[in-house]
């Protein structure tokens, strides 16, 4: 399997790429099986019930970027999975100020059946170093849309804090706000997050950790987006060798426990009743 940008992407989705495929593989318990992928493509409607679009989009074959593979997230993760421990709900689109009035925050809420995940939405602000004291947050700016993108969410690489050294956060190397030394290198002007979780969003006496090792105490990165593989902690559970099952079945289900619950839910025989609040897809 490879991986795409959404740019190349855009110019094969309408192609002849399919949208059914017959893939081989395995269940946990090392069944070999052969899997029927079908895609089936609906458009959003407002206030009413999604509707059949005219065109389905093709199956990807990789995971598909939002930009440059090595500088953006995953928009679209790779179909080709011939056997899945529960169903993928996963959210593109755009947080928009209520009433179409600029705002400074608003919260934006996904839910499916009874199943529902906030994130809180800021406009943009930056952290202010305070000499031998804790940094301070500027207030947000107003806006209008902002991308539901874990670019715009906590995470990031600390440049300015060693000279010697890059400090990269496991969790989301490509969001904001993540800094390890207090001071006015590293701190001064830092991009906040956007994104953050209603219940654990970063404040000022957490932005610096002194320590890299402390890495883990710090929020954890909020959105509706795949995590990429090469995140953590995903990354832990990439699998072993097919032989040891028993370890491969284990690590399956600990790895479902360890996606956030909202993103995934028990396979469904009916349809999804669906609920958003302040977004677009």
């Amino acid at each position: 399997m490879g991986m795409v940008s959404e740019r190349e992407a855009a110019t094969t989705t309408t192609g002849s790429l399919p949208v059914t495929k017959v893939l081989p593989g395995q269940t946990p318990e090392g069944e070999y099986i052969l899997s029927v992928l079908l895609k089936r493509t609906y458009n959003i409607v407002p206030n009413n019930s999604c509707q059949r679009a005219e065109r389905d989009k093709a199956l990807f074959a990789g995971d598909v970027y939002w930009d440059d593979p090595m500088n953006s997230s995953v928009r679209y993760e790779s179909d080709y999975i011939p056997y899945k421990l529960a169903t993928d709900v996963v959210l593109n689109g755009k947080a928009y100020a209520p009433r179409g009035t600029p705002s400074t925050s608003c919260v934006v809420s996904l839910q499916i059946a009874d199943f529902r995940k906030q994130i809180l939405i800021f406009g943009d602000r930056v952290a202010r170093y305070q000499d031998s004291t804790i940094p301070e947050f500027t207030e947000p700016s107003p806006f209008l849309t902002m991308d539901l993108r874990y670019e715009l969410a906590y995470g990031g690489i600390d440049i300015r804090s060693d000279k010697t050294a890059t400090y990269p956060y496991p969790r989301n190397p490509l969001g904001r706000g993540f800094a390890v030394a207090n001071s006015p290198k590293s701190v001064d002007h830092l991009p906040l997050p956007n994104i953050e979780d209603p219940e654990t969003p970063l404040t000022p006496e957490q932005l610096c950790l002194g320590n890299y090792q402390k890495w883990e105490q710090q929020p954890m990165p909020a959105g509706f987006g795949w995590v990429p593989k090469t995140w953590l902690p995903r990354a832990q559970l990439a699998g072993i060798l097919p032989a040891d099952r028993a370890t491969e079945h284990e690590l399956r289900q600990a790895y479902v426990k360890l996606v956030p619950a909202e993103h995934r839910q028990a396979y469904l025989e009916h349809g999804l009743p669906g609920n958003l609040m302040n977004n677009n897809a």
